[in-house]
């Protein structure tokens, strides 16, 4: 949340009284904010809206950010008249609630960080556009959404108003569409909080299926078990099955394998995309060794995992947290850093999502058991993460990531 999508959400309330303001937010220059209006509204009142928001950028003079017990927020809330917050906060699994308070404006705050209203010196409302809809008062309303954009100066704002079209969520999801690779259906939860669910279409699932076939040579080539469990990956079945196995085939490495396919029915977060999808991955790789085999399969599963990520042309780094007492000298001569912790071992992927931000990607942990050693492992973490890195590369046009996901499809072809 920034402060020029409250300003909006401020002017707005001004200018229509009997609106109700929900949420907004907003990415680099772009902010946007949802509002249910009591009849449709056209870009025609944008400007008026503008004016109000300068004015009050000149004359706000608090901003206060506070900490309320969930019940009190709520009844606050209720008091200012937001309704929609105070829904939000009512299915909140938080005790603690942080509170936004620009003058007499409140709402709730979503993260930490809060741009400077200094920096906030130019800015142009850009568009309407209907959203999903939400439940006001028992009954379906109508949302529309207004954009925007600031600078800290008229001169810049005409170059970030040209430049800065949509949100980059947005551009992952047209450019989705653009690839055939699926079609978004927004929808809103019972705290009016925005998601989508997608529809993969021919060239998503054929992508999906193209990555089952990519893991499942990696791991035949590694004579690893294929499995299905109960808890589809869950760690205890596999300990279980791993252990039992050890015991009966000592100085043998036993490996098991398990994929998850795509849930076609995950809501994901409007605000942050496919690459933020919290779910299990989709495969599970485990296996057990003895102490002197460990070095041999941890450079073997680590040339697996990279193989992956630069088919997909990523950009990555590694970390590993070793055990005090542990010293792989391979690590030493590889692109791994790593520092010393505390058991349990493990070895992070972290991906380039941007130039100066990384994500957590594949995780490979280690545990000492009383049989051998265990290794847990993920080669592809999520597809919808990798596929989302995909869409959102910047240095990429759409034609070159075409290019880019029709050579990830046939590459199980050309064996």
């Amino acid at each position: 949340m920034n402060p020029a999508a409250l300003l909006l959400a401020i002017a707005a309330q001004e200018h229509f009284p009997h609106c109700y303001p929900i949420s907004g937010g907003g990415e680099g220059n772009i902010f946007f904010y949802d509002f249910v209006f009591q009849n449709p509204i056209e870009t025609s009142v944008l400007p008026f809206i503008e004016e109000k928001m300068y004015q009050d950028l000149s004359k706000i003079s608090r901003v206060k950010i506070s900490e309320m017990m969930r019940e009190n927020a709520r009844d606050y809330l209720k008091h200012k008249r937001r309704h929609f917050p105070s829904e939000l906060i009512k299915h909140s699994r938080d005790s603690i609630v942080k509170i936004i308070e620009m003058d007499d404006f409140i709402d709730v705050l979503q993260g930490d960080y809060v741009l400077p209203k200094t920096q906030i010196k130019a800015l142009k409302l850009k568009s309407v556009e209907q959203r999903s809809d939400a439940t006001l008062f028992g009954k379906q309303a109508q949302v529309l959404r207004i954009y925007g954009v600031f600078a800290k100066d008229k001169y810049e704002l005409k170059k970030v108003f040209k430049s800065e079209s949509t949100l980059q969520i947005e551009d992952e999801l047209f450019l989705g569409q653009r690839l055939n690779l699926f079609l978004p259906r927004f929808c809103r939860d019972e705290r009016s909080k925005e998601y989508f669910r997608v529809t993969w279409l021919e060239e998503g699932t054929l992508f999906f299926r193209s990555c089952l076939n990519i893991w499942i040579k990696l791991q035949k080539d590694r004579h690893a078990h294929f499995v299905s469990t109960q808890e589809h990956g869950g760690k205890q079945d596999h300990r279980w099955l791993l252990e039992n196995q050890y015991r009966h085939q000592k100085n043998s490495i036993i490996r098991i394998s398990e994929y998850l396919m795509p849930d076609t029915n995950i809501l994901y977060e409007c605000n942050k995309g496919l690459s933020s999808l919290s779910t299990k991955p989709f495969d599970i790789n485990s296996l057990m060794c003895s102490k002197s085999q460990l070095k041999k399969e941890l450079e073997v599963i680590i040339e697996q995992i990279t193989t992956v990520i630069e088919l997909f042309e990523l950009k990555y780094s590694i970390e590993a947290q070793l055990w005090k007492n542990q010293e792989l000298e391979f690590f030493k001569k590889s692109r791994v850093s790593y520092i010393k912790n505390e058991k349990p071992c493990s070895i992070i992927f972290l991906i380039a999502s941007t130039e100066d931000m990384q994500i957590p990607g594949p995780i490979i942990k280690i545990t000492e058991t009383n049989e051998g050693v265990m290794l847990r492992y993920s080669i592809f973490h999520t597809l919808q993460m990798f596929l989302s890195f995909i869409l959102l590369h910047k240095e990429k046009d759409l034609s070159q990531k075409k290019e880019l996901l029709f050579k990830i499809t046939n590459s199980t072809q050309k064996e």
